[in-house]
């Protein structure tokens, strides 16, 4: 039944609607149309790898308007559009799996996830003004949340995070790599090169808050000074664009994955 009425209203083609449904067939393919044309549009306007994906999408769907069989539209269509979805799953699937990674990260810190999820989301809108996009700053988060147990003090360390990824010109995650350390005690080549020593007392955390508290006085503002060329700030807007375009395709492949196989 599903693929009955989907049949239809691609193509108006039920033998059993009469006129009145045939004359519908006339307007779905102009809905082809209008949807081929959305698609493309947003995939020139995205471009890379989800822009060349979504152009594919709307050249399937303008097969759907143009003069072939209804058995040629759908073979030809729905095959395309399975692998398509596919493909835009995979494009989804790095986010996707960072964004997995962190909430187990807070639940194995005996948090809530839906306690923290409003201000992870707000710190990746953050980032994304610094070029680091979705994937990195929630992998940087769940780093730094497994480090010290706290997904708190793993947000209220990301701006140190950001400066010195931006002094040293490496990925968020990397920093935080390198954060971690010094708060486990070590690190001092990262120190070394900012002039900082880790202290020798007996209080060890104590030691490491000092260091990073030092470093953070060295490299503060990096992140920001940084963004200060039309070129970062450019490459910010692509970042931002792509973590928007990976929500969209997580949302779009699997749509477009099941309504293949439907239209075969």
């Amino acid at each position: 039944m599903a693929d009955k009425s989907l049949r239809f209203m691609l193509f108006g083609e039920d033998k059993t609607a009469g006129g009145m449904f045939g004359a519908l067939g006339v307007k779905a393919d102009s809905v082809s149309g209008a949807i081929s044309g959305s698609f493309r549009k947003m995939g020139s306007t995205i471009g890379g790898e989800f822009g060349q994906l979504m152009g594919q999408a709307g050249d399937v769907f303008q097969t759907f308007s143009e003069k072939a069989s209804a058995g040629q539209k759908l073979l030809a269509g729905g095959g395309a559009l399975t692998g398509i979805g596919a493909g835009l799953q995979m494009l989804a699937s790095g986010e996707q799996q960072a964004s997995d990674q962190l909430k187990q990260a807070v639940t194995d810190a005996g948090a809530s996830y839906d306690e923290f999820e409003g201000k992870i989301e707000a710190a990746v809108k953050g980032q994304e003004a610094f070029g680091h996009s979705a994937e990195d700053t929630k992998g940087a988060l769940q780093k730094m949340t497994q480090a010290t147990g706290d997904p708190q003090k793993a947000l209220d360390r990301l701006g140190l995070v950001a400066d010195l990824a931006a002094a040293k010109h490496i990925s968020l995650s990397d920093a935080a790599d390198k954060v971690d350390k010094i708060m486990a005690g070590k690190g001092g080549r990262t120190l070394a090169e900012y002039g900082i020593t880790m202290g020798k007392g007996k209080d060890a955390t104590a030691n490491a808050q000092t260091a990073l508290d030092q470093l953070g006085k060295k490299i503060d503002g990096q992140a920001s000074a940084s963004m200060n060329n039309f070129g970062a700030k450019v490459g910010a807007a692509k970042t931002a664009l792509g973590d928007w375009a990976a929500s969209m395709a997580g949302t779009i492949g699997p749509a477009l994955t099941v309504l293949g196989p439907l239209l075969m």
